[in-house]
Parts: structure tokens; sequence; C-alpha cells
């Protein structure tokens, strides 16, 4: 029994080991503004539904002839710290020209923001509040505080359903500014 025990604790370790050996580095970078083409929804999304959602994406900006430059992400917005009314909400969106006409129930947006913390990590979506509890303390530790809302690049672009979960390549870009001083 003892042996039993000992043999899903290392296991739990190593995995543990795997999954913090896959992210890579915090770092924060400059970056140019953006437009995006997105899809918007309230409320938290589960997994079997992402996939949905990214055809439906997907398909829609193919007929009205809109070309990805750039990869697929999503984002999230968190509702304000005690704020039981505001629902979370987020969408599914990827990079796209300055003067791309866009269509309902598309729309078409500016990420305006300059300076970014990123992280990426290897593996399952499940796995994203690990990388979230190395990068928020890095940005804070950095004297930055979060300025917008949380883009996740992914590796999906074409079939979210041909890339393995253990082999999916999460990026998290947060935009930061300069903490305020008072």
């Amino acid at each position: 029994m003892r042996k039993a025990i000992f043999l899903v604790m290392m296991v739990m370790i190593l995995s543990t080991a795997i999954t913090i050996y896959a992210q890579e580095s915090p770092e924060i970078r400059d970056i140019e503004p953006f437009w995006y083409v997105h899809m918007e929804f309230e409320g938290f999304i589960n997994l079997g539904q992402l996939s949905g959602k990214i055809h439906l994406l997907l398909q829609e900006a193919a007929n009205q002839g809109i070309t990805p430059q750039g990869p697929l992400f999503f984002y999230f917005y968190q509702p304000s710290p005690g704020n039981q009314e505001e629902v979370p909400r987020g969408g599914l969106g990827f990079q796209i020209l300055e003067d791309t006409t866009v269509q309902a129930p598309l729309k078409k947006a500016e990420y305006p923001y300059k300076k970014i913390a990123t992280i990426t990590q290897v593996g399952p979506l499940d796995n994203l509040s690990i990388a979230f509890n190395i990068i928020m303390p890095f940005i804070e530790e950095n004297g930055f505080e979060q300025a917008g809302f949380t883009l996740i690049n992914t590796n999906w672009l074409d079939n979210p359903d041909a890339v393995e979960s253990e082999n999916c390549r999460l990026e998290i870009i947060i935009p930061v500014k300069k903490e305020q001083t008072h």
C-alpha cells in the first residue's frame, strides 16, 4: 500500500513539474496596437462549447471574406470585485487589417495597448490557472498593473479538434501600465 501511495505521489509531483516546465518565463514587452474582428459571448464557456464557437467565428469570417492576419485568440473580462450584477463576458477573434469591412454578427475593434505582459503555456486549457499564478505576481513585482482585458492566443486557427490538449500552446497576453503611486 505504501508503494502505491508513493508511486501516486511521484506521478503527481512529476506531472506538476512537467506542467511548470512547459511554462515559458513571463516577460514584459512593447507591441504595436492592432485591429481585430471578434464575436462576443456572455458568461464563461466550457471546453465543449469552445470548439463550436470557434467554428462559428471562422465560418462567419469566411462568409464575409475576412482573412486572419494573426492567430486565433479568445479574451475575457472579469467582473469587478464585489460587483454581483456584472456578468463575466468574453469572445473569440483574430487580427485583421485596419481597412477590413466587418458586418454583424462580427464586430471590429482596436487593441490599443502598447505594452503587455506575456507567458506561454504548453498543455491543456484546464492548466491556465498555473500560468496566471506565475504572470500576475510577475506584473506586480515589476511595478505594473493590468490595463485592459486578457487575450489568450492559441494554435487552433484551422481546426481546434486537430490539436491534442497536451500539445496546445496558449499565450496569455495582459496589457499593462505602470502602477499609479499615490
